[in-house]
């Protein structure tokens, strides 16, 4: 992500037991920053066969639902990625960087789960520029 950095490098000995000198590098990456802030993204959960919106807390498990995110107009040169937690298996990987706002997602069982919707722009190199958390309940 563009901004200022600082590297720190630290050389020793083979037999030496601590740093025998240390050097500092400042670092400025340009490029584009975070356009958009975590308030500005939404993540809905819809019905794949009726469309109609499904309630965080009202999922169904073992029911596969698409997984809409929406950030406002102007934002356009922005990349999804769709991460999902909970207390059994940890975090899992639903879906890789993609400039489409639509995933499909089943919960697995009747849970609670964190759904991470990474966000970075199409000129980011990190892992994220925003990591939007949503709870939601599978019964």
């Amino acid at each position: 992500m563009a901004g200022n950095y600082q590297i720190q490098v630290r050389a020793k000995g083979i037999d030496a037991g601590s740093y025998e000198a240390v050097k500092n590098f400042d670092v400025t990456v340009a490029g584009t920053s975070a356009t958009i802030a975590e308030e500005d993204i939404t993540v809905k959960f819809y019905n794949i066969t009726t469309g109609v919106e499904v309630a965080p807390s009202n999922l169904v498990a073992r029911v596969p639902v698409e997984v809409r995110i929406a950030v406002p107009s102007g934002n356009n040169d922005l990349y999804y990625k769709l991460l999902v937690s909970d207390n059994q298996l940890g975090t899992y990987e639903v879906s890789k960087y993609s400039p489409d706002g639509s995933i499909l997602w089943t919960p697995r069982k009747a849970l609670d789960f964190s759904v991470k919707v990474y966000t970075r722009n199409s000129d980011s190199f990190g892992i994220a520029d925003m990591i939007k958390t949503v709870s939601v309940t599978a019964s």
